[in-house]
């Protein structure tokens, strides 16, 4: 369940990144952040597909 969730953030924050405009700044940290989750979202995929 807390993978579906780290997904569904993932996509949304995503998905903020086209839907307002943003300060370069901003943009950077939104998809540092992003790539972040995407990273735990692997390593927790990794992890599923060892049990």
């Amino acid at each position: 369940m807390k993978l579906k969730k780290t997904i569904i953030t993932t996509l949304l924050l995503g998905t903020s990144l086209f839907a307002s405009p943003a300060f370069a700044s901003e943009t950077t940290d939104t998809v540092k952040n992003t790539q972040e989750a995407l990273t735990d979202i692997q390593k927790q995929i990794q992890e599923n597909k060892k049990t």
